[in-house]
């Protein structure tokens, strides 16, 4: 058996703690990995086990989810865009989706026919704006049954209670029922981006605090300073 040595990783795609102890609970199951642990702050993975290519290691990392990758540290930390193209195209699908929700809803019950018309508008419109704020979420939901992993996470909860609500009116007629399932699963989808700003502005502070450090000393010793 080859000798286990310390060794440090940049990983990128984690989007809460829960996934980190995802990947540390899949790396820790290799018979060469002694230790793993991850600084979620500083987007680190630490490893006390054999040397192995960088590619072995983020195929294990990678078979959590697909988004999560490692990289080498790279000698000066580089801080992360708070908010980048994807989040901001996903703010505005959650946006969109809610107001059409919203405006759709809201006003066939203003007008008093909302209960006429369950089926025939209320169902395909809000069901068009559910798919549009929450489709990843049902997408990992189902991707994680088919490889039957870590099925009951957040995924499966909003799917699940979204879901729920949509077949809710077959018993209840509750017009609202749509609308509450696509609230429920935008404002997880907003929940989710604030929780990335904030582990990215996390991860610059402690970048700048690595960036304070000094390049060198002065020591004043017998023959002055040295």
């Amino acid at each position: 058996a080859q000798e286990k040595i310390d060794q440090a990783y940049l990983i990128t795609g984690l989007d809460c703690p829960a996934c980190a102890e995802r990947v540390v609970h899949r790396m820790e199951k290799e018979s060469w990995v002694s230790e793993c642990n991850i600084d979620y702050g500083a987007g680190k993975i630490y490893l006390t086990a054999e040397k192995r290519p960088l590619e072995d290691i983020d195929k294990i990392v990678s078979s959590v989810e697909e988004a999560f990758h490692v990289a080498p540290i790279p000698e000066k930390p580089s801080k992360r865009v708070a908010w980048d193209k994807a989040m901001w195209a996903k703010l505005i699908r959650v946006i969109v989706a809610f107001a059409l929700s919203t405006v759709t809803t809201f006003t066939m019950m203003g007008l008093g026919i909302g209960h006429h018309y369950i089926w025939t508008v209320l169902f395909p419109v809000n069901l068009v704006a559910w798919l549009l704020a929450g489709y990843d979420v049902a997408w990992r939901f189902i991707k994680n049954i088919i490889h039957l992993r870590n099925i009951f996470d957040e995924a499966f909860l909003m799917t699940i209670a979204s879901l729920g609500a949509f077949l809710l009116p077959i018993i209840t007629m509750d017009e609202m029922s749509f609308f509450d399932a696509v609230m429920v699963v935008s404002l997880y989808q907003l929940g989710d981006l604030f929780d990335i700003v904030a582990s990215r502005k996390s991860h610059n502070a402690i970048v700048d605090a690595v960036s304070l450090k000094s390049e060198s000393a002065t020591r004043i010793g017998a023959k002055g300073l040295e």
